[in-house]
């Protein structure tokens, strides 16, 4: 089913029931014509999908951030940054918070396995 509602009427829809506490979930969310799923779950204070951390991701913003920090501080002082010692520092970051280690399959051979 398409998305045929946009944020806005989402909104205007909660703004309705914040300012009227007997008009209920269901009436607002006909009248705006918003899905009765998603104005619940949005009054409820749930994060749409779009706006969450996603499981897979292995670093944290702020571990990011320290590594680009560190790319453009080499950069500036005229180092190329190379990609195995990036990727160095950031096993180093995951391994202090017991994180998997971070493997860029730019490094590995075509068979998939680290030179020894």
């Amino acid at each position: 089913m398409a998305k045929t509602y946009n944020e806005a009427d989402l909104v205007l829809a909660v703004q309705a029931i914040q300012n009227n506490p007997k008009l209920s979930k269901r009436r607002a969310a006909k009248t705006y014509k918003v899905p009765e799923s998603t104005l619940r779950a949005c009054l409820s204070g749930r994060l749409s999908r779009r706006n969450t951390q996603p499981n897979s991701r292995i670093m944290t913003s702020l571990e990011e951030e320290v590594i680009v920090k560190h790319i453009l501080n080499l950069d500036a002082r005229a180092f190329p940054p190379r990609i195995a010692d990036v990727e160095a520092m950031a096993n180093s970051l995951c391994v202090t918070r017991n994180a998997p280690p971070v493997t860029n399959p730019v490094c590995l051979p075509p068979n998939g396995r680290p030179y020894l």
